[in-house]
């Protein structure tokens, strides 16, 4: 018989990982903005943040995108600095989506130990589930 995992969190989860990512969009729209200035100081300072805090928050992928970024800033390769970019700007950091037993689409982000199912909305970030790794739901 398996044992049952229960692991308490702080409720305050829910309401952090929407205000981060927002919070990154924000970043992201203040790159683009940036760029169309060839304003390659405030590219830099900006992705080196992304790149800290998408680690801090266990966003690998946001991460490892401002941390391209900022190898093709050193390396003055604007083509490449573009792509980043891009890749930034279509949210590429946004989880896989998958179906819930419910029927319901979600995407999924793994933020160690956890793994959080959502949707987006136009308005809103929803959390739907938080799952420990080993996949078992979160007791409140």
């Amino acid at each position: 018989m398996t044992e049952q995992l229960t692991v308490n969190i702080d409720d305050s989860l829910t309401d952090l990982i929407p205000g981060f990512l927002e919070r990154k969009r924000a970043d992201i729209l203040s790159i683009i903005e940036a760029a169309s200035r060839h304003d390659y100081d405030t590219i830099a300072r900006v992705a080196h943040r992304l790149k800290g805090e998408g680690g801090s928050y266990g966003f690998d992928r946001i991460t490892e995108l401002a941390g391209q970024l900022e190898q093709a800033l050193k390396a003055r390769d604007d083509a490449q600095i573009a792509q980043c970019i891009e890749r930034l700007a279509a949210q590429e950091f946004d989880g896989p989506i998958s179906r819930l037993r419910s029927g319901a689409l979600v995407r999924s982000w793994a933020v160690a130990p956890f793994r959080i199912y959502y949707q987006r909305h136009p308005d809103e970030l929803l959390i739907v589930r938080v799952y420990h790794q080993s996949r078992r739901p979160i007791a409140r």
